[in-house]
C-alpha cells in the first residue's frame, strides 16, 4: 500500500508540474491522463483548461484507476461541475471505491456533498 501512494503522488507531481499548454493548441487536448502498468490517472477537475469538453473553476480532483481500487483523489470545489465532468468523460461515479482528500481547502472538498448524493 506505501508503494501504491508513493506511486500516485509522483504520477501527481509529474502531472502538475506540466507546463501549461498555449492558447493555440487547446482544440486538440483532451484531460492530462497517465497510464502506467497498474495505474491511470485522469484529472476530472482543475483550474487550467486542459480539454474545452471540461468545464474549469478553481479546484482539483483527480480519478485514479489501480490494479485494486478505484479512487477519486479530491472532489473539486462544485460538486455539480465534478459530475458534469465526470460524465463527459464517461466516468461512472458509483465505479469510486475509495474518496481521499488531501487536505480541508474547499476547492479540494466542496464537491463532496454533492458526489455523495
Amino acid at each position: 500500500m506505501r508503494k501504491l501512494k508513493w506511486m500516485i503522488l509522483i504520477q501527481l507531481c509529474v502531472i502538475l508540474l506540466k507546463p501549461l499548454p498555449n492558447a493555440a493548441s487547446q482544440e486538440k487536448l483532451t484531460a492530462p491522463t497517465i497510464q502506467g502498468k497498474d495505474l491511470n490517472l485522469t484529472i476530472v477537475y482543475d483550474n487550467n483548461p486542459y480539454d474545452n469538453r471540461l468545464d474549469t473553476r478553481w479546484g482539483f480532483s483527480c480519478y485514479v484507476q489501480g490494479t485494486e481500487k478505484t479512487i477519486l483523489f479530491d472532489v473539486g470545489g462544485e460538486g455539480s461541475v465534478l459530475l458534469s465532468n465526470m460524465k463527459k468523460l464517461n466516468i461512472n461515479p458509483k465505479g469510486v471505491n475509495a474518496i481521499v482528500l488531501s487536505h480541508v481547502h474547499y476547492d479540494h472538498i466542496g464537491g463532496l456533498s454533492y458526489f455523495l448524493k
